[in-house]
């Protein structure tokens, strides 16, 4: 399958700030590499992805600035690629939020006013009640308010009226969701795509073993499904040798838990569309899109999200067919009701697939990418 930038003019280089090395398995890295792939512009990082995909070919260029890291900080130190970012004039691109890619977005627009600098909000941070969250929190109030002189693009309607309501002019926001590599959705074109009926009551997690993605509330709800069989869970991340050990302890005579760690896209792809539902219990606002949404969509497999202030999770998975308002205190008899009706099965699947195509697929992408770029 051709890519979509096969049957345009070449565009104008657009360069791109990002606090890690793309490609890697996190959203923003994705989305970066995608609009790279797309132009031969420059990406700038601070530091290599700890999950780099070999699958993922790159064809532009990587630049990495040198940083000082404390804890979870990062301050850029004097080198020559630093002053090339700063005072070249093409057009930049910054992910955020991150303060120090903040810093060189403000830093470079000081210094040459003319240039075309955007912010690409991804997610609004949730301060806990440590310093360092008191220092997120003083960092997301400033920042959402000096953005204002960027032109901004966040990735859902849901992000975009938070950075309205947060001050930000609604001329000044547009709209661009995440994309899918086209590697991806290659694959997805030679595998079977929509289900008549779920399979043996197969879900699967994908996503960074962290505490915020409640793997725990995961195996609970698995646990407590009366139709659920399998459980995949594929990813790594600092839980998980815990919840190696924990599931090692689990006794479960009729369900088996799969721990697969990181899977090429390959093994991905065929593992997804071998899946009946996609299920992503993260309850923080950090957690804003979820690529991996996508992926199931694009293979036909419905995906549940929970519904969070300022986030687009549930905005990208929900369908009409649902009838649910993303509350997970609900969200198992919906569960239950999917993997046990197949009249219900086969239309979200054939929904999410629809879905899909009109508002995710590469080429609707493709158009939005201009429209907010060019």
């Amino acid at each position: 399958m051709p890519s979509v930038s096969s049957h345009i003019p070449e565009l104008s280089p657009l360069d791109q700030l990002v606090r890690e090395c793309p490609p890697g398995f996190g959203g923003i890295e994705r989305v970066a590499h995608t609009i790279a792939s797309q132009q031969n512009g420059v990406v700038y990082y601070c530091r290599p992805s700890k999950a780099a995909s070999t699958f993922l070919s790159t064809n532009y260029i990587r630049s990495l600035l040198p940083c000082l890291f404390l804890g979870k900080f990062l301050f850029p130190l004097p080198s020559f690629c630093f002053l090339r970012l700063l005072f070249q004039n093409r057009p930049l691109i910054v992910h955020l939020p991150c303060p120090s890619l903040f810093f060189f977005a403000s830093l470079a627009k000081l210094l040459n006013p003319r240039r075309r600098i955007y912010i690409y909000w991804h997610a609004f941070l949730v301060p806990d009640s440590s310093f360092y969250g008191f220092l997120v929190f003083i960092y997301q109030f400033i920042s959402l308010r000096l953005i204002a002189i960027f032109p901004v693009v966040t990735t859902s309607p849901v992000l975009r009226d938070s950075l309205i309501s947060a001050g930000l002019r609604a001329s000044r926001v547009s709209i661009l969701p995440c994309v899918l590599p086209s590697e991806f959705e290659s694959l997805t074109l030679s595998m079977p795509r929509c289900k008549s009926n779920p399979s043996s009551g197969v879900i699967i997690f994908i996503g960074r073993l962290d505490s915020y993605k409640r793997i725990d509330l995961l195996i609970d709800l698995f646990i407590q499904s009366k139709y659920a069989s399998v459980l995949h869970v594929v990813g790594s991340g600092p839980d998980e040798n815990a919840l190696q050990e924990f599931c090692s302890n689990l006794t479960l005579p009729t369900k088996r838990i799969n721990l697969h760690g990181c899977l090429e896209e390959l093994q991905k792809c065929i593992l997804l569309s071998s899946s009946d539902l996609l299920l992503l219990p993260s309850d923080k606002c950090n957690e804003a899109f979820g690529i991996v949404q996508l992926e199931a969509m694009a293979c036909g497999i419905p995906s549940l999200s929970r519904c969070i202030e300022n986030s687009g999770m549930f905005w990208v998975c929900n369908l009409p067919c649902y009838n649910w308002d993303g509350n997970f205190d609900t969200v198992l008899t919906l569960v239950d009701y999917l993997l046990s009706s197949p009249s219900l099965y086969s239309l979200a699947s054939s929904q999410a697939l629809s879905r899909y195509n009109s508002t995710f697929s590469r080429k609707v992408w493709h158009n939005n990418f201009l429209s907010c770029f060019y």
